[in-house]
């Protein structure tokens, strides 16, 4: 059996990645910086937690509420007048 060689792909696809790169490095001048934005982030992060913590602390040095409660107010129930009752009629009896 004879060997079949597949095209080397690989080579043509490294070839393009280094013509890309060395195309951008051309435009760039240089590479950007990672710690730069790491920086940035621990910077904001800090201010963020900075500024958490004042607002608690603010508010948790305020003067607490007043909790005296109100006296309480007592109130009767009265059912209303009826009025004045009249007689009723007694029921007639049945008579066999």
């Amino acid at each position: 059996m004879g060997r079949s060689r597949q095209p080397d792909d690989r080579k043509r696809h490294i070839e393009g990645l280094e013509r890309f790169r060395k195309r951008r490095r051309q435009q760039n001048k240089r590479e950007p910086i990672p710690w730069l934005w790491l920086g940035m982030g621990v910077v904001v992060t800090a201010i963020g937690i900075l500024m958490a913590f004042g607002l608690v602390s603010l508010l948790l040095s305020r003067e607490p509420l007043s909790t005296s409660l109100p006296t309480p107010t007592i109130i009767r129930l009265t059912a209303p007048p009826s009025p004045v009752p009249s007689g009723t009629r007694p029921l007639p009896t049945t008579t066999a």
